[in-house]
């Protein structure tokens, strides 16, 4: 089986005066995008996720070499971004591309994993740009309209298609992805180190990207009759927005074959320490003798020295048989510690859980919710190779480093 770990080895460009073929389904191009904007493709979600590929005049193939391209983008003025589907199919926001299509800013699903165009981030900018606004907004109250027949279910359809932009929009927005979160490790962007532990969405960490179902809000809902609600109906979906556990409410269970289940904790572990100080969070990994060097990358974490009194601890269990005696017994305390519990399977995890991901082999992962109820599946796990977190690691050790001189002087 293909995987996007593969596919992601081998980046071809394509040469130049390659006649471009018309969309078959534009859609807006991108902001203030011109003919001299440099983009790239940025990998969003998946086991390898984080991964970036400038895209060149000429375009960008991806696959496992020069006979197996998987997908295609290409170029076309005005600052237009073309995807050619190849050998895998491709979803864009969540609907089949079955032709060269313009991909503006929606998101790409191609096999386990999903991607981004975006303006290629300059590497020198090093100042505070500002913090971003985590807390995610009320959602829209949708105003009915006052008028009937067809023109009123016409009207009705407009202003859900545009308070779901909205809301898919808040939601992407209220969790770095983690192209940003390897980015505000290596840059002090207004990101990293933004959410102290008083911070509402403290303990909160995006595990996976999937389609989640959406009821719309209305302030007159009476007036919409069943016709009307009948077309509502595909509406009422959000494509390829965070599925996000909360500590808070109990321990996060990664169920899956190890290096699945190794990928999605790195990524929750960087989310962790990533957006809150040394100075406030305390993490301690506890794993077996033979599985140390699965975790020797998190030694570089600032986080794993001894801090203040007042830090609050995260424990990783790598495998439930760690979990002995009065320890699994403490964490199930609301409140407490923030664990995260990794294992092959499900039923060896005895202790309530408030969240479980389940990896598949094919990379995508079932998502259950035991707070909510809520079940979500094909979703699109976030993780991170051991290469990708080391390097952030050590982004997050310089860092620290850095503060404490600046504070010297």
């Amino acid at each position: 089986m293909t995987h996007r770990a593969d596919v992601a080895r081998t980046l071809l460009a394509f040469s130049d005066g390659v006649e471009l073929l018309a969309a078959s389904q534009p859609t807006p191009v991108l902001p203030e995008i011109s003919d001299s904007t440099p983009l790239e493709l940025r990998q969003i979600s998946g086991i390898t996720a984080g991964s970036v590929f400038p895209i060149e005049p000429g375009g960008l193939r991806l696959g496992l070499g020069p006979d197996r391209v998987e997908f295609e983008l290409r170029l076309r003025p005005p600052g237009q971004v073309i995807v050619l589907p190849r050998s895998l199919p491709i979803l864009l926001d969540g609907q089949p591309v079955v032709g060269p299509t313009v991909v503006g800013d929606a998101t790409l699903e191609i096999d386990g994993a999903r991607f981004v165009v975006s303006r290629r981030r300059s590497t020198t900018q090093r100042r505070r740009a500002g913090v971003r606004i985590e807390h995610t907004p009320n959602e829209p109250v949708i105003p009915v309209p006052a008028v009937d027949g067809d023109a009123f279910t016409a009207e009705l359809v407009k202003r859900v298609s545009a308070a779901r932009r909205v809301v898919v929009s808040q939601r992407r927005r209220s969790q770095p992805n983690p192209v940003e979160l390897l980015h505000a490790a290596r840059y002090d962007d207004g990101l990293r180190w933004s959410r102290p532990t008083a911070h509402g969405s403290f303990f909160q960490v995006a595990v996976a990207h999937a389609d989640v179902a959406w009821r719309p809000r209305f302030d007159r809902p009476g007036r919409i009759d069943t016709p009307s609600a009948r077309a509502l109906e595909p509406l009422q979906r959000l494509v390829a927005v965070p599925v996000t556990a909360d500590l808070r409410s109990g321990p996060l269970a990664i169920i899956g074959a190890r290096p699945a289940r190794l990928a999605v904790a790195r990524h929750v572990v960087l989310s962790l320490t990533t957006m809150t100080a040394p100075s406030e969070l305390e993490l301690a990994v506890l794993a077996p003798s033979g599985s140390a060097d699965d975790w020797s990358w998190a030694d570089r974490l600032p986080h794993t020295r001894s801090g203040p009194d007042h830090a609050v601890p995260v424990l990783v269990v790598d495998g439930p048989e760690q979990l002995q005696g009065q320890l699994g017994a403490a964490l199930t305390e609301p409140g407490g510690i923030g664990t995260v519990i990794l294992g092959d399977d499900v039923n060896d995890i005895t202790m309530p859980c408030s969240m479980t991901i389940f990896v598949a082999d094919d990379w995508t992962a079932t998502i259950v919710d035991h707070v909510s109820g809520a079940t979500h599946r094909r979703a699109t796990p976030l993780g991170f190779t051991e290469a990708i977190a080391e390097r952030a690691a050590f982004d997050l050790q310089d860092a620290t480093l850095e503060t404490v001189q600046a504070a010297r002087h």
